[in-house]
């Protein structure tokens, strides 16, 4: 089983969104908060993007084939990333 750690850390004063697409997750980080997104794979990992758009909202690209399991806080939290694989 291949598997990537991705991990946001809100250091800023202001609450910041995070996307995870393709299953279209949401999570709202306030200042402090951290979302660590576990993915993986029977097959390789090649490349997780993410962009960041105005300071406010992060977007992270999850290939299909992967299966994302997601810890807010270090607190697992179901998503719709890990239900595709269930």
């Amino acid at each position: 089983m291949n598997r990537i750690n991705i991990q946001f850390y809100n250091q800023t004063k202001y609450p910041v969104t995070v996307f995870l697409e393709f299953s279209t997750d949401e999570f709202v980080l306030k200042p402090d908060d951290k979302i660590r997104i576990c993915c993986e794979s029977k097959e390789e990992i090649s490349m997780i993007e993410s962009s960041m758009i105005d300071s406010e909202y992060v977007v992270v690209y999850v290939p299909f084939y992967c299966q994302a399991t997601v810890y807010f806080n270090d607190d697992y939290v179901w998503s719709m990333a890990e239900s595709f694989w269930s």
